[in-house]
């Protein structure tokens, strides 16, 4: 009967045990560092709702060539009459292609026949930047722009 060199089989296990180690070192670092990676916060007034007027909307689809720069995940598009925030949108990754779907809706301070501009505000979370369209006229029940050709603002 064979005896079992311990000394020889704890001296084989040294390096997977090393191995092991270090794997579990690099692991908790990357997952120290992830958590300390600090990004730049979302426009806090960039928040939809309040007092807006019931069935009345317009939508906006914007992707590609519509955008005014190449899109990330976290970034957004918001829609704003006179400051107040009337619609946002986070991008929806479609066959690997983002577009934004951004309802916007009128308020209830509008009277429904008064013709009422909107601009778009995009926030590139990349770049840390936000851009401004020029004056869009809001038009009830419109959809401006599709999957297969996105809407083109004017970007600022």
């Amino acid at each position: 009967m064979k005896t079992l060199d311990f000394k020889r089989f704890a001296g084989q296990l040294r390096f997977p045990r090393l191995a092991l180690r270090a794997v579990a070192t690099v692991l908790c670092l990357s997952l120290c560092l992830s958590s300390c990676n600090k990004r730049t916060e979302r426009p806090a007034d960039w928040v939809s709702g309040g007092d807006v007027l019931p069935y009345t909307s317009m939508t906006i689809c914007l992707h590609g060539s519509g955008l005014p720069c190449t899109p990330t995940a976290d970034d957004l598009v918001a829609a704003f009459v006179d400051g107040t925030c009337v619609g946002v949108a986070s991008p929806l990754n479609e066959s690997g292609t983002l577009r934004f779907y951004l309802e916007v809706l009128k308020r209830s301070s509008d009277e429904f026949s008064t013709a009422v501009d909107f601009t778009l505000s995009y926030y590139s979370d990349s770049e840390g930047k936000i851009y401004t369209s020029d004056p869009i006229a809001y038009i009830n029940d419109a959809i401006l722009g599709s999957a297969d050709s996105s809407y083109q603002p004017v970007w600022k």
